[in-house]
């Protein structure tokens, strides 16, 4: 976790990428879901949206319509679909 905190987005994005395996971390990686960087972003929505549930799934719809990032936004969509859950309605 302190690796989240690191000063190269690098290192950041690929701690997200790892904690993405684990159970209750969500708390964590919600706030890079606003992060400057678009493919911390990316790589946020990626392993929030893996089972999103909850609050998670409220902020990647919330995000989906003020998301600027073409890639991201293409990450969250599918990722919504992917759960059965629809999309811009």
């Amino acid at each position: 976790l302190q690796m989240l905190e690191h000063n190269d987005r690098e290192v950041r994005r690929t701690a997200i990428k790892a904690l993405s395996s684990f159970n209750d971390v969500e708390g964590e990686l919600l706030p890079f879901l606003k992060d400057g960087d678009w493919a911390t972003r990316k790589a946020a929505a990626e392993a929030l949206g893996k089972n999103p549930q909850g609050a998670v799934k409220k902020e990647l719809e919330r995000l989906l319509d003020s998301e600027e990032d073409p890639i991201v936004k293409k990450v969250i969509e599918d990722s919504l679909k992917k759960h059965s859950i629809v999309v811009g309605q």
